[in-house]
């Protein structure tokens, strides 16, 4: 997390990247993609997107079936691969929890099964809907093979996740006190 304010820019696109906080400027379209990326790259960080223990437990396993198929010992066409997506789906339609937290989870549940049913990696291009080389202008599996080439002290440490957790998890804060504030805010007046 960077202890002051980073400046990404890309043609028609500038993220502003503060302490516990992210903002997105651009173009309607390059804005369009940025969220679409967000959006569909976020199921595979090392990072909760809910904040309910029984969502984060939908989460972890989700986690566990994706990291499995990223090493090759899922077969999406699997009866054990199958029967687990119908244990969570079960799970999911018990939960009691805030219907944005089991939109999110639900919304994971279904892109960790389409990654797995077309065999991809995350950021791999191809099936998996946008993705991060459709926003580089790279085409096939380049993105995949990128990542994939990293040698061993380039890729995330456990540093590196918990950090990626905490600034998750400090933008979810900083995303409910506005939201809090809006309301609160309103009754006053």
């Amino acid at each position: 997390m960077p202890d002051r304010l980073a400046v990404i820019r890309a043609d028609g696109l500038e993220a502003l990247i503060y302490p516990s906080d992210i903002s997105i400027g651009g173009t309607h379209d390059r804005l369009a993609l940025a969220r679409a990326l967000i959006a569909t790259q976020l199921t595979h960080a090392p990072a909760y997107l809910t904040t309910s223990a029984e969502a984060q437990s939908i989460e972890d396993e989700l986690r566990e079936l994706s990291q499995a198929g990223d090493r090759g010992t899922a077969d999406a066409g699997a009866a054990g691969v199958r029967d687990r997506f119908a244990e969570l789906d079960e799970r999911l339609m018990k939960l009691t929890i805030p219907f944005e937290e089991w939109e999110i989870a639900y919304r994971e549940r279904l892109q960790v099964e389409r990654t797995l049913r077309d065999g991809e990696a995350p950021l791999e291009g191809g099936r998996t809907g946008v993705t991060a080389g459709a926003a580089a202008g790279v085409t096939g599996n380049a993105a995949g093979s990128a990542r994939a080439a990293l040698r061993p002290d380039e890729r995330p440490t456990l540093a590196d996740r918990l950090l990626a957790v905490v600034a998750v998890g400090l933008v979810g804060i900083d995303a409910v006190l506005f939201a809090v504030d809006r309301v609160v805010g309103r009754r006053r007046r």
